[in-house]
């Protein structure tokens, strides 16, 4: 049966996953891949690399979720896992506090659903005024009603009017800005 949402989630966050971030950043300087110390074209270089890895490894597990093949997928997870958790490495050692990076963009989704389905019924009249075809969701969590707008055929979960963009640029370092 599948595993309850809050599950997930606390594996996210275990002291567990806290040690194999250790092991990826010990792998990759053993390997040889130790954050660049030289200009910032060597930088990008690095980061560029690393991001194909990070890409390679999702194909593979769109793929793998294409051909309903868990144990490929679950390979795919870890992989993609990994080299994005190097990934976010690099980017704090040349800077980035990718701690604050996720906060807002965490407080950016949190703007995408509400409790209000007038609000959302009004985002969605916007969405399709614009020509987005779209529909309400609504989910119930923790015992309150969300509404969420998805756009029909991929059920992506659009932005609700008046929604402003998350500001990264002031948590890009000076050297990259």
């Amino acid at each position: 049966s599948p595993l309850k949402f809050d599950i997930i989630l606390s594996l996210f966050y275990s002291k567990e996953i806290e040690v194999s971030k250790e092991d990826v950043k010990r792998f990759n300087i053993v390997a040889g891949n130790a954050p660049s110390q030289g200009d910032l074209w060597e930088c990008w270089k690095q980061l560029k690399r690393q991001m194909d890895l990070v890409y390679e490894e999702a194909l593979e597990g769109k793929e793998a979720a294409s051909e309903e093949n868990m144990l490929e997928l679950i390979d795919a997870w870890a992989d993609v896992w990994y080299t994005n958790t190097y990934l976010g490495q690099l980017l704090e050692a040349f800077g980035v506090n990718t701690k604050a990076v996720i906060e807002e963009v965490c407080k950016n989704n949190n703007q995408k659903f509400t409790t209000s389905y007038t609000y959302a019924s009004e985002s969605k009249e916007a969405l399709e005024d614009k020509g987005v075809q779209c529909y309400i969701e609504q989910t119930v969590y923790q015992g309150t009603t969300y509404y969420t707008v998805r756009r029909n055929g991929d059920g992506k979960v659009m932005k609700l009017r008046h929604h402003e963009s998350p500001n990264l640029s002031k948590l890009v370092p000076k050297e990259f800005a």
